[in-house]
């Protein structure tokens, strides 16, 4: 009897496991070419805490031609969540936040209504105790674009409006005649924000990176996609593993791109520091590479410091060669050559077009797009057409960054047929 089960067990284990990979391989399968946006959605969910994995996930999905909305104090929930055919960031991931202000954010925002400003965000959120780390960190994340004003004038401001609001409710416990809402409301009209810039791209992408761990309303080398794209590899591809059959037959895992493997990668210098070794009393570098995909270390050698050491500093674009190394922390590319990318240029800026009639639109209709026009600065020039008098106006103070998520935002107020990009 022990044998034959011995017999069995050499074949039927392994075709029973194949049956039910297979079951699921199909399955999977058919969600993600049918249910595209929900698979992913849900995969994401499951990968929250692997910040370089989500990375990885968006990037898809906007490779695809799907569209990846920011995180909105008014739309989002704790987790990712598919919107009219797009993926919307949550906001439990973010920086100081927590599933749990989440969670009360979003029940007070489905027991009111939705925030209409700033000051009565932090006004009916007051109870929940939310804190200036958790405000600070919303801001930065872009929440509160949807408001219209931008972040560095919140960041100037919130800390005021929090005091406000501890202020009045004080009073209002003490026993004053005057309602608590008619006293934050008239403390509220004394807020001005201050008439200043916003942050830079730079900074105000940087700031979502810190407080989000992802990019979430651009990357820093968007504008470099094409050049990047003629890159055979890229750093994602650094840790994709394909099964292969070894000598004996058996299937195993291997890496995609193997140890040793003379590459080269295109992208930013995040991280360029300059050490000296205790041994040689020679310096060497160590630094950090990222992409659109994720980021790899950088390790140079005595003598290619040396060769490199000038053009080997903190974000700068270029090309770095050299050999794949695999350490229990993860990937290093001990580097071979590094080229800068002077000659390579930039996109053209782009003009975007919204049609519109007057006579038949909304009053609200331009406060509506102001808005999310402001929720995405950049250098891309923005035109109204009025299609009453068929006149192009020029939108002053108004370029934006012409991407996917300001198209999908402003295509679902508007509609697709009354956005052009030129």
């Amino acid at each position: 009897i022990y044998d034959d089960m011995s017999t069995f067990a050499s074949y039927a284990f392994n075709k029973s496991h194949a049956a039910a990979y297979a079951h699921l391989s199909y399955q999977t399968a058919y969600l993600k070419c049918y249910y595209t946006v929900e698979f992913i959605t849900a995969v994401l969910n499951n990968r929250i805490t692997s910040i370089e994995e989500i990375s990885n996930y968006l990037n898809y999905l906007k490779e695809h031609g799907f569209s990846v909305l920011p995180p909105n104090i008014n739309r989002s929930y704790a987790e990712f969540s598919v919107e009219d055919g797009a993926v919307r960031i949550g906001m439990a991931g973010i920086k100081n936040v927590g599933v749990a202000a989440v969670e009360n954010i979003v029940a007070e925002r489905e027991r009111g209504g939705e925030f209409k400003n700033f000051e009565e965000f932090v006004r009916r959120m007051e109870n929940s105790m939310i804190n200036k780390k958790q405000l600070e960190s919303l801001i930065y994340a872009g929440t509160f674009d949807c408001f219209g004003l931008k972040r560095s004038q919140l960041i100037a401001k919130y800390e005021q409006v929090l005091d406000m609001v501890a202020h009045d409710h004080k009073k209002s416990m003490g026993g004053t005649q005057i309602s608590m809402f008619d006293t934050i409301e008239s403390s509220f009209n004394k807020v001005e924000y201050p008439d200043i810039k916003e942050y830079d791209l730079a900074d105000k992408l940087q700031k979502e990176k810190e407080v989000a761990g992802v990019y979430l309303t651009g990357h820093p080398l968007d504008q470099y996609k094409d050049h990047l794209k003629s890159y055979k590899h890229n750093t994602v591809m650094l840790s994709e593993k394909t099964e292969h059959a070894g000598e004996d037959g058996e299937m195993e895992e291997v890496f995609v791109v193997p140890e040793d493997s003379m590459i080269t990668l295109g992208g930013m210098l995040v991280e360029a520091e300059k050490k000296v070794s205790k041994k040689t009393g020679k310096e060497f570098g160590v630094g950090r590479l990222e992409d659109l995909y994720g980021t790899v270390e950088l390790m140079l050698g005595g003598f290619k410091m040396s060769q490199y050491k000038k053009i080997f500093t903190k974000d700068r674009l270029v090309s770095v060669t050299g050999k794949v190394r695999r350490r229990d922390e993860g990937v290093t590319l001990s580097v071979e050559r590094i080229e800068t990318w002077e000659k390579v240029k930039t996109k053209e800026k782009r003009k975007m077009c919204i049609y519109l009639s007057f006579v038949e639109i909304e009053p609200d209709i331009m406060d509506k797009i102001n808005q999310i026009l402001s929720a995405y600065p950049g250098d891309d020039l923005t035109y109204v057409k009025n299609m009453d008098d068929n006149q192009l106006y020029a939108l002053e103070n108004k370029s934006v960054d012409v991407n996917d998520m300001l198209l999908t935002e402003l295509c679902g107020l508007v509609g697709e047929n009354n956005v052009k990009v030129i």
